[in-house]
């Protein structure tokens, strides 16, 4: 799997440190959508490094408290904005966090109101499904079928804020024709 990260004119790019390529991606980018924390997971992890610069404050001054918590901040919203995870349609491939689906295997795709992605992920959903899910960004997802019987996970299920909009990504994407593109092994010699 590659991990990729949204960039920054809306295209969706492989970080530069990464595993080599499992095949060619798209260049089109359909849909792009980051699963952001909301405002309170900022605001509880904001609260939760007050004690620590208190307690540098009370024991080393004002000053050494005020950089403490600078720093605390600075290394979370690192880690939150970080660890959120990309989904990312394009003319070849869904990504959804650093797994990949290429387009070839999308079968059937459903948008699920706040029920049927309840129902989906608890006691009737299948464990050997791929889960991408965020409860604390949104309540609703998508429920994508895998059609590549070598593949372990009969569909996948993912959080989104806008399954409606992720869904006609997917149909689109899917609906275009496949570009093939010759990549020799080896050059011949003349």
């Amino acid at each position: 799997m590659r991990p990729y990260s949204a960039g920054a004119d809306g295209t969706c790019h492989p970080d530069s440190v990464s595993a080599p390529s499992e095949g060619v991606d798209g260049t089109e980018v359909a849909f792009l959508e980051r699963l952001n924390p909301p405002w309170w997971v900022w605001f509880v992890g904001a609260l939760l490094g007050a004690p620590l610069a208190v307690a540098y404050g009370a024991a080393f001054g004002l000053a050494s408290g005020w950089l403490v918590f600078g720093a605390y901040l600075v290394i979370l919203c690192t880690t939150l904005i970080t660890t959120s995870p990309v989904i990312c349609v394009d003319d070849l491939v869904l990504r959804a966090g650093r797994a990949r689906l290429p387009l070839q295997f999308v079968g059937t795709v459903s948008a699920l109101d706040t029920d049927h992605m309840t129902n989906a992920r608890g006691i009737n959903g299948n464990r050997a499904a791929f889960l991408l899910t965020r409860n604390w960004c949104s309540h609703t997802g998508v429920l994508i079928e895998v059609t590549d019987e070598t593949d372990p996970h009969p569909y996948w299920l993912v959080t989104s804020r806008n399954p409606e909009a992720l869904v006609a990504a997917l149909h689109r994407s899917v609906a275009i024709p496949r570009r093939v593109e010759y990549r020799p092994d080896h050059e011949e010699q003349p």
